[in-house]
């Protein structure tokens, strides 16, 4: 009995993990996408700028 509560233990543990993995990941992600499209918009801003 106790061997099988373990079982469930792991498997629920290595599921949080790879669900925390998973969202830290998106948020990564995320975070990464909006820093690159901010400096791409300054980039492009700037050229457009000083053309003007």
């Amino acid at each position: 009995m106790i061997e099988v509560l373990i079982d469930i233990a792991s498997i629920s543990f290595w599921f949080a993990l790879a669900t925390s993995g998973i969202a830290a990941a998106l948020i990564g992600l995320f975070f990464l996408s909006a820093v690159v499209c901010g400096v791409a918009g300054g980039v492009v801003g700037g050229i457009f700028k000083r053309r003007k």
